[in-house]
């Protein structure tokens, strides 16, 4: 019968360059939304830093305008007067941050699925294990993107819901 472990499936050179190819993509992908993840979690940071910033007291803000020239002076004084109020920041802030956090998350496991699809080109006989942990890396990913959209769905309905509700009411 069988003289030894069978052999894993091995992909053909054009399923191997299609493959490649797309891993080559996907990692590209990948690192854009992850910096872009990034860049709006820095960004968020910064709106945080703002927040906190227009709550020096007074004091001190006028300690350190009294140091500095009279055109700098006007400037930080009319910068410091056209920040929004803090909850259109909180709430810039925590839309940043959310934002930030997914796509660093669906950049990471594109990347994780990008390798796995890296290593089927680059192995022999692990072919089928590779492409498993890249379609459960991808798995992860749009699990998360069809419950963000469920999730947005069933806000959208509440607060169709509640409009029409409030107009019935009058």
């Amino acid at each position: 019968m069988s003289s030894g472990p069978p052999r894993g499936y091995e992909f053909t050179q054009e399923q191997n360059a299609l493959l490649g190819a797309l891993a080559a993509r996907m990692r590209g992908v990948g690192l854009f939304l992850a910096v872009v993840g990034l860049l709006n979690l820095l960004a968020a940071i910064f709106v945080i830093v703002a927040i906190y910033r227009a709550k020096l007291p007074p004091n001190y803000v006028d300690a350190v305008l009294a140091k500095v020239s009279e055109a700098a002076r006007t400037d930080v004084g009319a910068q410091l007067s056209k920040l929004p109020p803090d909850n259109h920041l909180w709430g810039m802030a925590i839309g940043s941050a959310v934002n930030g956090l997914l796509y660093l998350l669906i950049g990471v496991w594109t990347r994780n699925a990008s390798a796995s699809f890296t290593s089927i080109v680059e192995t022999k006989g692990s072919d089928i294990g590779h492409l498993m942990g890249g379609l459960a890396s991808l798995n992860q990913m749009y699990r998360l993107i069809y419950t963000l959209i469920v999730i947005g769905l069933l806000l959208l309905f509440a607060t169709v819901g509640l409009f029409i509700y409030s107009q019935s009411v009058r």
